[in-house]
């Protein structure tokens, strides 16, 4: 009984430390805390605060994208042709008035993708660009490459 105690106490210690909280992680966390804890089966009180932290971060992304949650990508591209900037990640959003020039090269911080179409997030202005065209010679090719 001493050395489950024990060993309990260690991988509750090691997963509060954890600054990452994986699946794996909590349901060590869960088995531990089963095995003889007082909350028998239940998360510690700091795991479900920080996994409710995390999911109403999560929460709130979602209501400022509609639902849409970019991925975070760092990259170059340079335009195959003039592509007007977008306010969000739509094709039906409304466009900022800005262009990006044939053969400028441009950096994005993040992505966003849907079958069909992929959006990249201007990192250092506002907006968005996609990476197929939607009307014109260029509607459904690819207009963007990735720098090399």
């Amino acid at each position: 009984p001493r050395l489950a105690s024990l060993a309990i106490w260690a991988v509750l210690v090691v997963a509060r430390t954890s600054v990452l909280f994986s699946s794996l992680r909590a349901r060590v966390v869960c088995r531990a805390t089963a095995v003889g804890a007082p909350d028998a089966g239940k998360p510690p009180n700091w795991f479900r605060e920080e996994f409710n932290k995390r999911q109403n971060a999560r929460a709130q992304v979602m209501r400022q994208t509609g639902g849409k949650i970019p991925t975070t990508a760092r990259g170059w591209f340079y335009a195959l042709t003039n592509i007007r900037i977008r306010a969000d990640a739509d094709v039906n959003s409304k466009a900022l008035g800005t262009v990006i020039k044939q053969g400028e090269t441009f950096e994005i911080d993040a992505e966003y993708v849907e079958p069909g179409q992929k959006y990249l997030k201007l990192r250092k202005q506002p907006g968005w660009v996609f990476t197929r065209g939607i009307a014109g010679e260029w509607e459904g090719l690819q207009i963007v490459k990735r720098s090399p």
